[in-house]
């Protein structure tokens, strides 16, 4: 039974990650044109990316609430094993992280 709850659970967070994925690159469009541009270009760019990074936030919020449920190295173990956009997102923070630390260290 926790199981099944475990694995829809887990399928609505990947689902949840792969948007998240989806609108990052759209995002970064938007930041780019919010910062150049004519100024109408520059306040729709900015509004979208607002609305964008309110969805996200509460994309994130549903995504926490979900593994809150969990114990945690078992649900992200279980996540990197099943979801191609967790996995991708890890592996994109990691290089960030990475990234991140290099600065740090300079």
């Amino acid at each position: 039974f926790a199981c099944s709850n475990m694995e829809s659970d887990a399928e609505k967070v990947c689902d949840l990650t792969t948007l998240t994925i989806d609108v990052k690159p759209a995002m970064a469009q938007l930041g780019v044109k919010a910062v150049f541009g004519d100024e109408e270009s520059k306040k729709k760019a900015q509004n979208q990316l607002d609305e964008l990074e309110a969805d996200i936030k509460i994309l994130g919020a549903e995504i926490e609430n979900i593994k809150a449920k969990y114990d945690e190295d078992e649900f992200q173990a279980y996540l990197l094993e099943n979801c191609k956009g967790f996995k991708k997102m890890t592996e994109m923070d990691e290089s960030l992280q990475g990234i991140g630390d290099s600065f740090d260290n300079n």
